[in-house]
């Protein structure tokens, strides 16, 4: 029992590693049009689950309203956050998941989204 209880943490750990490495290969170039773009940034959250999917758009949300505070980021006109999320090809029944369910998400907070072709544009 011990064995397959082992077993099985290992496969969930190369689950999680191999998500992570598909994360950073989606998001790689997305730095460098952060970095241009500065009334607009991307984040490619399709093949995670919902739950990684929010930790890291929180995280990335709360990075923005902190750049707003210290001036970094213009305070006055809202800022868009273009989080890439899928269709749902790759879905049971062909239907997305993570954008419907980050789009409620958002419906908690002062932000404006709109969602579209697998991206979800949130103006903060």
């Amino acid at each position: 029992m011990a064995k397959a209880k082992r077993y099985k943490e290992d496969i969930n750990m190369l689950l999680r590693s191999r998500k992570l490495e598909i994360f950073l290969r989606n998001n790689e170039h997305h730095g460098i049009l952060n970095m241009i773009n500065k009334r607009e940034n991307f984040i490619d959250v399709h093949g995670l689950s919902y739950d990684e999917a929010k930790i890291l758009v929180s995280k990335k949300v709360s990075d923005i309203k902190k750049k707003k505070n210290e001036g970094i980021i213009e305070e006055s006109r809202p800022f868009c956050l273009s989080i890439i999320t899928g269709v749902g090809n790759h879905s049971v029944g062909n239907r997305p998941v993570l954008l419907p369910k980050l789009n409620h998400y958002f419906k908690n907070f002062d932000c404006k989204a709109d969602w579209q072709n697998g991206i979800l544009k949130v103006f903060i």
